[in-house]
């Protein structure tokens, strides 16, 4: 249980003091409407409702997934002086039931994990450290907004655990149709890239039996 929990907590990428800025304050997000598998297929209905409550976001996440499960995730950020996330937590549950609960206090590093078996039900309490400059969960993605400001100023921006993101410029090139075949002029373009980092890449690989395929910077889009 114990190593199943630091590889999900793993995602919880640690950022620079100065990194995350609070461009976008309350309503960042609307809402996820759709859940979909890995192939794109829905499997679920979403909802991302967000308050402000004693100077703090909140942001709270239900999807309710087709096979009876519903899925409940909560964050807690501090948007003054910088964004940095408090808290995080994660919920599954069927029928009312608990099947696996996960939470973590960023401040802190206090981090719980609750997990349904066959056999019972397996816990674990423990201290993680490097969280409080931390984001987890949705709480990524707030961070990852708020850093596109830097990338815009052609910074490289570096999550440790996770990863590093900057921007390339990609000069005019001819090409061709792909539908006629005719030449065309491909204009200058800047391109995001992201390089994953070596915690994030050991998690992937972890349990993964497929080759690795060996490659550099990935771009996105």
């Amino acid at each position: 249980m114990c190593v199943k929990v630091l590889a999900l907590l793993l995602l919880v990428a640690a950022l620079p003091a100065t990194a995350a800025e609070p461009r976008w304050i309350e309503g960042t997000l609307r809402g996820f409407p759709v859940v979909r598998d890995a192939e794109g297929h829905p499997i679920g209905e979403g909802t991302l409702t967000q308050f402000i409550e004693d100077g703090k976001l909140h942001a709270q996440g239900i999807f309710d997934l087709r096979d009876g499960r519903r899925i409940r995730e909560e964050v807690v950020l501090e948007q003054r002086p910088r964004l940095r996330q408090l808290s995080w937590s994660w919920e599954e549950t069927r029928g009312g039931e608990v099947l696996r609960r996960f939470a973590v206090d960023l401040t802190t590093g206090h981090a719980t994990a609750r997990k349904r078996t066959a056999d019972g039900v397996d816990t674990w309490d423990d201290h993680l450290d490097g969280t409080r400059d931390g984001f987890a969960g949705v709480g990524f993605m707030y961070a990852v907004k708020g850093l596109t400001d830097r990338l815009d100023k052609g910074e490289k921006i570096e999550l440790r655990g996770f990863g590093s993101f900057r921007v390339r410029g990609r000069g005019a090139r001819r090409g061709r149709n792909p539908k006629t075949g005719e030449p065309v002029s491909i204009p200058a373009k800047r391109i995001p890239y992201f390089k994953a980092g070596k915690d994030l890449k050991q998690l992937i690989n972890q349990n993964s039996q497929t080759p690795a395929l060996a490659g550099g910077d990935n771009a996105i889009g």
